[in-house]
């Protein structure tokens, strides 16, 4: 009780009385043709001094640079700062300190809910900075250092090249970005042998919004490390370096491809599927893909091990009709030139959630089914996709040491996602209005939402994505320390609550809720 009267002093006295460091709303940040934006000759000297370039508005590279791959969102960042190095990037924080500009960071342009980007933001691009190196540890330990403009295509192919004898647990997408990938957990084609993304993290080197660059690891900065490893991207600072532990090349892989139409032969082979996926072997992963037009169903899975033990493994979905194709190999890089990259260029709205053995058994897959077998609008394509896991998901924590992804994602079988797809503008508010009105009756199978993946319109989104109210307001207490005046903010990220609303009596009362979090 003393702790919430201290708190609620420091507010009102913040509010009432003045501080150097006074809360703001979505409105209190600088925009472009306002008075506080910096001027031609400011941003030249700012532009000088970087090993990167500016890109204004008027430049000819501006439209296409601010597009990012959902093309749902058409936004108009005030500035991008295309950096080279970490030195621009802590110039780029000074510089929206200085003039109070929103910051956002993007690297690939991977996102479905348009954190990554903003109107009127001073918008940190990555994406040149592409730096990687292998590093060799005791024994057989190798870590790969990376920097956060590289996708996961350039981090694979350069471990195929230079270690093969190693692998890193990686996005299955090519095109998809290392940084966003992981701090919203990272699932990937081998987490059922290793975990998930955050799991092989060993540290960070991230700019803080106050200038500092500082490392996060299990040894110094305990706390961020934590939220960072799963507290979701565009709100604690900027990553500019990860370092993960790589994973030996688990040898011999069997690929197993198999697609049905929609219809009923197809659902009895889902059905048989969604049984057998329930008490499948660790020993498998993949993926499982529904689209309702060209209509039908199909899988990718990845069983490691040998070529007769996958046909032991597999036997029920060996008898189904048309029978799989299977694809022996010798080591498990064989797998990514069978991954799909989403390059974007089109629009989409997502819903997900975690799917355990229990939830397969109860028919989640078959709700899938009656998602994507319902009558769309000829406007769009449904689509659901899911990331098969289980196995060591749930188990790699215990190695790597708490993070901060939603319990649900560590006891799923399937991250399962679905959403409408479109190629052209309009207004789609009907089409993502089926999608919200559909979305509960998935949710009641799974426990907890996928950050990475997320439902613009989601309630409740700080459990959604994290559980508990505890950990919420872990990852709150790690956000108000780091960035107590909000230089970073996005949609549904830690802190967004914070400054959600405009009405000056509900500023007050949410931001005194943010104080006690303190």
């Amino acid at each position: 009780m003393k702790g919430s009267i201290a708190a609620a002093v420091v507010l009102f006295s913040v509010l009432f009385v003045g501080s150097a460091s006074e809360p703001k709303d979505r409105n209190s940040y600088c925009m472009p043709n306002q008075a506080c934006w910096p001027t031609e000759d400011e941003l030249k000297t700012f532009s000088s001094g970087l090993d990167g370039e500016v890109i204004t508005p008027s430049s000819p590279r501006y439209d296409n640079e601010s597009l990012i791959n959902n093309r749902r969102f058409i936004l108009q960042p005030g500035l991008i700062v295309e950096v080279a190095s970490a030195e621009d990037v802590v110039s780029s924080l000074g510089f929206a300190r200085e003039h109070n500009i929103r910051v956002t960071v993007i690297s690939t342009g991977h996102d479905y809910d348009a954190r990554n980007s903003g109107d009127g933001t001073l918008q940190i691009s990555l994406k040149q900075m592409k730096r990687m190196s292998v590093v060799d540890g005791e024994g057989n330990t190798a870590f790969i250092r990376v920097e956060t403009g590289l996708t996961w295509g350039e981090v694979h192919l350069f471990l195929y090249r230079t270690r093969p004898d190693k692998i890193a647990v990686g996005g299955a997408d090519l095109s998809v970005g290392v940084g966003g990938w992981v701090l919203g957990g990272g699932h990937s084609p081998f987490s059922s042998m290793a975990g998930l993304g955050v799991d092989s993290v060993v540290s960070f080197d991230v700019a803080l919004a106050d200038g500092t660059i500082i490392s996060a690891s299990n040894s110094e900065n305990q706390e961020i490390f934590w939220a960072l490893r799963g507290g979701g991207g565009g709100t604690f600072g900027v990553v500019l370096n990860i370092t993960f532990v790589l994973h030996d090349n688990p040898g011999p892989i069997q690929l197993l491809f198999q697609s049905f139409p929609i219809n009923d032969v197809g659902f009895q082979a889902l059905t048989v599927f969604e049984e057998w996926l329930s008490s499948a072997s660790s020993n498998i992963s993949g993926y499982l893909t529904m689209v309702s037009f060209p209509p039908g169903f199909s899988w990718i899975l990845i069983h490691r091990g040998t070529y007769e033990d996958a046909l032991r493994v597999v036997k029920p979905l060996l008898e189904l009709s048309p029978p799989p194709t299977i694809v022996n190999c010798t080591d498990a890089y064989c797998y990514f030139p069978y991954a799909a990259s989403d390059t974007g260029g089109y629009s989409i709205y997502t819903f997900n959630t975690f799917l355990g053995d229990d939830n397969l058994r109860d028919g989640a897959l078959q709700k899938a089914y009656e998602y994507i077998t319902k009558a769309p609008p000829l406007e769009s394509v449904r689509v659901c996709s899911g990331t098969i896991l289980g196995g060591a998901t749930a188990t790699a924590v215990k190695a790597s040491g708490a993070t901060a992804v939603h319990p649900g994602f560590r006891n799923a079988r399937v991250s399962l996602t679905c959403g409408p797809v479109w190629d052209y503008q309009g207004d789609f508010s009907t089409v993502i209005e089926m999608a919200d009105d559909f979305a509960p009756s998935i949710y009641e199978f799974g426990d907890g939402k996928y950050f990475n993946e997320p439902q613009s319109n989601l309630e409740n989104w700080q459990t959604g994505f994290w559980g508990d109210k505890e950990t919420y307001d872990r990852l709150l207490k790690v956000k108000n320390d780091v960035d107590p005046d909000y230089l970073f903010n996005c949609h549904h990220c830690v802190g967004d609550h914070c400054l959600a609303l405009e009405s000056s009596v509900l500023i007050l009362f949410f931001l005194y809720l943010c104080a006690l979090s303190i």
